[in-house]
């Protein structure tokens, strides 16, 4: 037991080492510092088999600093617990930010083994990683939370779904079995229609709709009325005058009672007057009609 806590210790004491590389933080970097407090604040929790502490103090290392052999740290702490789900699961994801770790084969090889232990209990490790990251995951239509997410679940088929505001739905189906599965899905973002609206068009000088509207005939209303009321009334005026004729004829050329000669003289006046009326609107009918029809407005 003592000669596995002493390896074990090593494998933590190469990881100083690995975090200074990694740092590229200057001295001043307040997040860089904390990081390098915590992880030896979690290095000495470790030695005192205070795991648990341990852990804290590399989770809040790793969010400071983001190094990948934290994750190992918190790995190896999670399997000296003797959980496995969680050990597997920090194993993976060291080798999946390092994918050339120096101690690669020794960290597969207890992926592999743990694999194996929990699928003996029917259990597996999903782990669900979506770009961007904290799309809401829903496993089977229940929500499990927000990407990267990774817990432990029986063996079986699942439906997965991510969503995320501006981004297509994305769907997945998975099955775990000997192996724990790991799932990367790249959200499509929603592409919204841009309509292109064309440039006003110039109004030509002439609408096509006036241009049609001034070649097609005008009904001319009150120019054929002018016209109408016009030679109407040199029709009237005509016969007026005929009448008006004929009476003056009928009193030159023949002898009347001085009654039928009062009759004969009113007709005659009064349809003579009318007939000279008549003549002058009738005149002024034609009149008003040519213009009204020259100026082509009505």
């Amino acid at each position: 037991m003592r000669i596995a806590l002493t390896l074990a210790i090593v494998a933590l004491l190469i990881s100083p080492r690995a975090l200074a590389a990694g740092n590229s933080a200057t001295d001043g970097d307040t997040a860089a510092l904390d990081a390098k407090t915590r992880y030896k604040l979690g290095m000495d929790l470790y030695k005192q088999g205070r795991w648990l502490e341990a852990i804290e103090e590399f989770q809040t290392a790793y969010r400071n600093d983001s190094n990948s052999y934290l994750l190992f740290n918190i790995a190896r702490c999670h399997e000296k617990l003797g959980a496995n789900a969680q050990a597997l699961t920090y194993y993976s994801l060291y080798l999946r930010e390092t994918p050339n770790a120096f101690n690669k084969v020794e960290v597969q090889a207890k992926i592999a083994a743990f694999e194996k232990s929990l699928a003996e209990r029917k259990l597996q490790v999903l782990m669900v990683f979506s770009e961007p990251a904290h799309a809401e995951l829903r496993v089977n239509d229940r929500i499990q939370g927000t990407t990267p997410w990774n817990g432990e679940m029986t063996l079986g088929k699942y439906r997965l779904v991510l969503s995320l505001t501006g981004y297509e739905q994305a769907k997945r189906e998975v099955e775990l079995g000997a192996h724990s599965v790991v799932v990367d899905i790249k959200l499509k973002p929603i592409v919204i229609p841009i309509t292109v609206v064309p440039a006003a068009a110039a109004i030509p000088a002439n609408p096509v709709g006036a241009a049609h509207a001034e070649t097609a005939p005008r009904k001319r209303v009150w120019t054929w009325v002018a016209a109408g009321v016009g030679a109407a009334s040199l029709v009237a005026a005509v016969t007026c005058g005929i009448v008006a004729n004929n009476a003056s004829n009928d009193l030159r050329n023949s002898r009347h009672s001085q009654a039928d000669h009062a009759s004969l003289y009113n007709v005659a006046s009064t349809t003579q007057t009318a007939a000279n009326v008549l003549y002058g609107v009738g005149a002024a009918g034609l009149v008003t009609g040519g213009v009204l029809y020259f100026a082509g407005t009505f």
